[in-house]
């Protein structure tokens, strides 16, 4: 995908909800070429004989076990919200249909 438009640009912004001006448009498109580009030299690589990993050490995972316990209070989880209707958080729509 090296003929990255500035349409584009103008997609890739709005799906990542950035505003751009268009002089920034204009500005973004040569990176974006350059950086799929870089894709492109990755899709080169011969990588059969490679075995997949989920990450590139042997990292053991530090987190603690999981442990059921009680939830707090309703009341208490809402409490600090913004905006609540008693049952659930209300937050503004970010999701438009289509």
């Amino acid at each position: 995908m090296s003929s990255i438009s500035e349409e584009h640009v103008r997609k890739i912004a709005q799906l990542a909800r950035l505003k751009l001006t268009d002089e920034l448009l204009s500005a973004h498109a040569p990176h974006l070429r350059k950086i799929f580009g870089y894709f492109a030299q990755l899709d080169e690589l011969e990588t059969g004989d490679v075995e997949p990993m989920s990450h590139p050490t042997d990292r053991q995972n530090a987190i603690r076990e999981d442990e059921v316990s009680d939830s707090i209070p309703l009341e208490e989880a809402l409490k600090n919200s913004a905006k609540s209707d008693g049952q659930f958080f209300l937050v503004p729509r970010i999701l438009e249909k289509g």
